[in-house]
């Protein structure tokens, strides 16, 4: 199964999340009756799933929140963020959820545990945090060093244990993965995917145009369900 965040919706009747089989058959979880605003709140970004858990960034222009879902996607709790907001990616590990808030240009950490909130690194000046990913115990987080422009390609992906930089020249990037020692990023506005051998640090290009290119028709014909009580409430869409 494949689960997908919707984010920048118009109306908070629609924000949820969608759910996608093999068979392309596919599913609206309708999350707009679990305490959203819809004069701040606008959707969903990150997702990520540690065991029986799923994390879901909420988009909202007021701080940061992090819907907190079991294995079913039902609703176990809010997560209320005082140093966070703009959420893009986010992680957990060793019990801490790491969280991009991209609007203050910086890492937020919550300890799940003790429920402390602390800001793990932060830029000096502006930068479009976007993604980050763990990887053999380090942490490497993705961004766009400068405002979107036409010919932007002030992308870069960064370790931040040592501060280096892995790759640069990226436009619009998003989505880090890590295959072993190989790592993925697509370079969004061009449709480019680079791949980095972070032993050698050698970089290559893959051939083709990547940009999604789906008609959003195949979501709307999607049959919505809501996880909560199991009855179908209205089409999905976005």
């Amino acid at each position: 199964m494949l689960l997908i965040s919707h984010c920048n919706t118009e109306q908070v009747a629609w924000f949820g999340l969608s759910l996608h089989d093999a068979d392309a058959n596919s599913w609206f979880v309708d999350l707009s009756d679990c305490g959203l605003d819809p004069t701040i709140d606008k959707g969903i970004t990150g997702l990520f799933q540690d065991g029986d858990r799923i994390y879901a960034a909420i988009q909202s222009t007021n701080g940061g929140k992090v819907l907190v879902l079991d294995a079913a996607l039902k609703p176990l709790e809010t997560i209320y963020l005082q140093l966070a907001e703009d959420l893009h990616s986010i992680a957990v590990a060793d019990g801490v959820l790491y969280v991009t808030s991209t609007r203050n240009n910086s890492l937020v950490i919550f300890d799940l545990g003790r429920r402390e909130e602390s800001i793990y690194w932060q830029h000096e000046g502006y930068i479009h945090l976007n993604d980050i990913k763990f990887h053999r115990g380090e942490v490497y987080v993705l961004s766009q060093d400068s405002p979107h422009t036409e010919t932007n390609t002030g992308g870069t992906v960064t370790r931040l244990s040592d501060r280096k930089t892995i790759v640069t020249g990226l436009d619009q990037p998003h989505s880090l993965w890590f295959n072993d020692n190989i790592l993925t990023v697509l370079s969004s506005r061009v449709g480019n995917i680079m791949q980095v051998n972070l032993d050698s640090l050698e970089c290559r290009r893959l051939a083709g145009n990547w940009r999604a290119s789906r008609s959003p028709a195949a979501i709307r014909s999607a049959t919505p369900v809501n996880w909560r009580t199991g009855r179908v409430v209205r089409p999905a869409i976005n």
